[in-house]
């Protein structure tokens, strides 16, 4: 079984470092089951693991990697519906938790929501820039899914710039010199395409990139 994301249990301690200071019975309560959901999750099994980090929320609703294991926990029991709206929640409360929004992301490719996906990759290098793992994620769903060729050859080498000793480097440039004979083959496409064209057409423009909006 995966292990929860180290972040997860980074907030979780500082969580604690708060409960040592005095700061409640409910934000402990709600640590405590946290941590045995977080323990059941690790083990594998996810409806024990589902009910104690239920029982984490209700004690302090705005726990936020509760709300981030959870979505995890309902993908792994194939509940992507139920898995969103956790992962939304928890974004809800840190719109900068990068590890949230990945698995958000991830969960959208892998519904074929290549749209919403690429937006949830935009947001996390709005947020920061330096994510190597966003940028690869846009390179793929560029080159593979939406097959804008360009923003694939720009996304995948920003992710070697951001990853220079990547463990899939090699794969990486192969792909990128693909995408870059398919752009010279799309030049070549419309540059035939403007030859045959009526003198009085406008001329024929590539889409420019897609916008985002941070939330």
């Amino acid at each position: 079984m995966k292990k929860l994301p180290y972040w997860i249990r980074v907030s979780v301690a500082v969580c604690c470092c708060f409960l040592a200071l005095g700061c409640g019975r409910r934000l402990k309560k709600a640590v405590q089951h946290y941590q045995t959901g977080r323990d059941y999750f690790d083990r594998g099994e996810l409806q024990k693991a589902v009910d104690e980090l239920e029982l984490a929320i209700h004690q302090e609703p705005d726990l936020a990697p509760a709300h981030h294991a959870l979505g995890l926990t309902y993908i792994y029991l194939n509940k992507p519906a139920v898995a969103v709206s956790y992962l939304q929640r928890a974004l809800e409360i840190d719109s900068r938790d990068v590890a949230a929004r990945l698995d958000l992301a991830e969960l959208y490719r892998k519904q074929g929501l290549h749209q919403q996906a690429v937006q949830e990759n935009l947001r996390i290098l709005f947020y920061n820039s330096g994510v190597p793992q966003a940028a690869r994620n846009l390179g793929v769903i560029y080159a593979n899914n939406l097959y804008h060729f360009r923003y694939a050859r720009y996304y995948l080498t920003r992710y070697l710039e951001l990853e220079p000793d990547a463990p899939d480097k090699a794969q990486i440039e192969q792909w990128i010199a693909v995408i870059e004979q398919r752009l010279v083959d799309q030049r070549e496409e419309q540059q035939k395409r403007e030859e045959l064209r009526p003198p009085d057409a406008p001329p024929m423009r590539l889409s420019a990139a897609p916008k985002v909006s941070p939330q």
